[in-house]
């Protein structure tokens, strides 16, 4: 009820106010760093000291070229001047060359022909340079208008909240803000393992309520996918404000504008409270009949073979590098005896392979991913036969089919979670099947079809 009532506020006093002009969306656009679309070059070391070593001697003024041919531990993109893509990179594409959104926020600060700071990346520290620059294309600025709704939804909102303080005379407990500061910073999961009687300490007042620590918890745990709580003054504060404030000071305006008598909230609250009312009869009637003991599972997973099959699989060991050169150069030293295995490791440029020595599982669902590889090494390559190069929209390929693994029922210990799952649902089903049948017979003398329209539905 709370937050149907908070939602027709919202819509009445911040979504007006929220949704920018083109021209505003073009302005503020134009001035982020996410207009910019950038050609990179990098240079990867092994170590902070060696990436100090790096900037260093770019200050200095030597070549870029030059530093990425002599230090670079990537020898694939050294051979092209430290080029990351043929591609112009952007906000949207960042994915392309493995750039987490994290580094792209400073990176994108760089300007045109300057280098950047050393980021750690996947154990590694990369120094990028930025070779070139073009406008980000024009959906570019449809996503950018999607945020700047959002962000300024969010200012309203915290503005809102700022000005009905006072009225509301909110006050925060300064002492219990500082017991949250100190049981956060303990770990990672310390919030979580507070004292039930510590969780029932006061956090904040004001006219008409008040608020614990274990409000404050429980609003953390619902966002806690899409917001990181700090562990000081100021951000606890800018939670208190946007997660517990926020709802509960609306909440106060919106009744006292009248907004719960509109009639779709009313309406709303209306259909809302027999849904709860059937949920509640489900419970008693139909939930409560389920067995989903893990014998019962099981009887459901041998009954249901088909359900837990494990589809087929070819087992592949694959060699992927950028050029046809070095393609065949690779398969020469297969072909004399160097261990493909050893190769994979050093060459390929499928990163999530080098971790499994160039060994890839492909299923009949990933042809998307893997184009002509897929249905070459499923269905035609021989099993044990070295091919290729084949030709991919990545590269060249160099592989081997080591294993073709038909369907199999997975083991019931690996299944019993979906088991208990899909066995609840068909006895939800069947209980409240019944349930239907037992009521219409119950409530069959209170019912009446007019039949005059039927003839009006479109059956």
């Amino acid at each position: 009820q709370q937050n149907r009532i908070v939602k027709e506020y919202l819509e009445r006093h911040v979504l007006p106010e929220s949704q920018p002009s083109q021209q505003e969306v073009r302005e503020q656009f134009a001035k982020s760093k996410w207009s910019r679309l950038l050609k990179l070059a990098h240079i990867r070391v092994e170590t902070e000291e060696q990436a100090q070593q790096v900037v260093e001697e770019l200050e200095r003024g030597r070549p870029f070229a030059e530093v990425v041919a002599e230090r670079s531990a990537n020898r694939i993109t050294a051979a092209n001047g430290g080029l990351l893509s043929d591609h112009f990179i952007g906000r949207e594409n960042l994915r392309d060359v493995q750039l987490p959104l994290s580094i792209a926020h400073v990176l994108f600060e760089v300007p045109e022909g300057e280098v950047s700071q050393p980021f750690q990346l996947r154990g590694s520290y990369e120094i990028f340079k930025v070779l070139d620059e073009a406008p980000a294309p024009d959906y570019y600025l449809q996503v950018f208008a999607q945020w700047l709704f959002r962000h300024n939804y969010d200012r309203a909102q915290q503005e809102r909240v700022a000005g009905l303080k006072p009225k509301y005379k909110v006050e925060v407990d300064t002492a219990a803000v500082a017991f949250l500061i100190a049981e956060g910073t303990k770990g990672s999961n310390a919030l979580w393992v507070i004292a039930p009687a510590d969780r029932e300490r006061i956090l904040g007042r004001y006219d008409r309520g008040h608020f614990t620590i274990e409000d404050l918890m429980n609003a953390y745990w619902q966002a806690r996918f899409q917001y990181r709580l700090e562990f000081n003054r100021e951000g606890i504060a800018e939670f208190i404000d946007t997660h517990i404030l926020s709802l509960r000071l609306f909440y106060l305006e919106a009744l006292e504008e009248g907004l719960n008598e509109e009639p779709a909230v009313v309406a709303w609250l209306h259909n809302k409270r027999e849904a709860l009312l059937l949920e509640a009869l489900k419970e008693r009637e139909v939930q409560a009949l389920i067995d989903t003991t893990d014998a019962s599972a099981r009887r459901y997973y041998e009954n249901n073979l088909h359900k837990f099959m494990e589809p087929r699989a070819t087992v592949i060991l694959e060699i992927l590098v950028p050029t046809q050169a070095m393609a065949d150069s690779l398969l020469k030293e297969i072909e004399g005896g160097a261990d493909m295995e050893t190769l994979a490791v050093r060459h390929t440029t499928r990163q999530f392979a080098k971790q499994q020595q160039g060994r890839i599982h492909l299923h009949a669902y990933e042809r998307a991913l893997f184009g002509p590889l897929h249905d070459e090494a499923m269905e035609k390559a021989p099993v044990g036969e070295l091919q290729g190069p084949l030709a991919l929209e990545e590269g060249f390929s160099i592989f081997k089919v080591e294993e073709r693994i038909p369907d199999r029922p997975e083991p019931f210990s690996q299944t019993v979670r979906r088991a208990k799952y899909w066995l609840r649902k068909s006895e939800e089903n069947k209980y409240f099947e019944e349930l239907i049948i037992r009521l219409r017979e119950k409530y069959a003398a209170q019912e009446e079809v007019f039949e005059e329209h039927l003839v009006d539905l479109e059956l």
